[in-house]
């Protein structure tokens, strides 16, 4: 027969055991949350080189706008703009495109009308002229289809529509941005 003190003797080792197998788990489970923390890190980082690339095309779609009014108005894109520094890549070709003298849709990435730099975030625009459209207005104004400046007092005229393609590029990410901007002469 076995005795208290015989039972107590063979499971001297239990402890040992049951407590090697909770550090087992509880390091297990450590290794686990450990692991998803970085996977977070990395998918947060990439979100957020992802958010600045989206910014800067939306930047530069939008920073376009101004240069497309005063190149439109003048006729001719503005010294500035057209420098070396300027992000005007090709001066020429772009009011080709913006007065539909040649139809082109390029990719912003191939072939960019702008190249600008905003912070760290390299921003390349297209411009492709799309549509033009009668507005209301008088029926000499509706007939003739004028597009440029100097029309009478009566309202409508021409909307021409253009087509605004930007990307913009953060360290491994790139955004695209498309945009339609609509030129009203005046």
């Amino acid at each position: 027969m076995r005795t208290f003190s015989g039972i107590r003797h063979d499971q001297r080792g239990a402890v040992l055991l049951v407590t090697l197998m909770v550090l087992l788990i509880l390091t297990t489970l450590g290794i686990a949350v450990i692991s998803t923390t970085t996977t977070e890190i990395m998918i947060t980082g990439n979100a957020k080189l992802q958010k600045m690339a989206f910014y800067g095309g939306d930047g530069g779609g939008r920073s376009v706008e101004p240069i497309l009014e005063e190149s439109l108005n003048e006729r001719a894109v503005p010294a500035i703009h057209a420098s070396p520094s300027g992000p005007v890549v090709d001066p020429a070709g772009l009011m080709d495109e913006l007065l539909g003298i040649i139809d082109s849709s390029d990719d912003p990435m191939l072939d960019p009308d702008l190249i600008s730099t905003l912070g760290d975030v390299v921003v390349r625009v297209d411009v492709d002229r799309i549509a033009r459209r009668f507005q209301g207005g008088s029926s000499i104004e509706f007939g003739s289809g004028y597009e440029g400046i100097g029309k009478s007092s009566a309202s409508g005229g021409t909307a021409i529509m253009y087509q605004i393609d930007a990307s913009g590029e953060f360290g491994r990410s790139q955004g695209q941005v498309g945009n339609v901007y609509i030129y009203r002469p005046r």
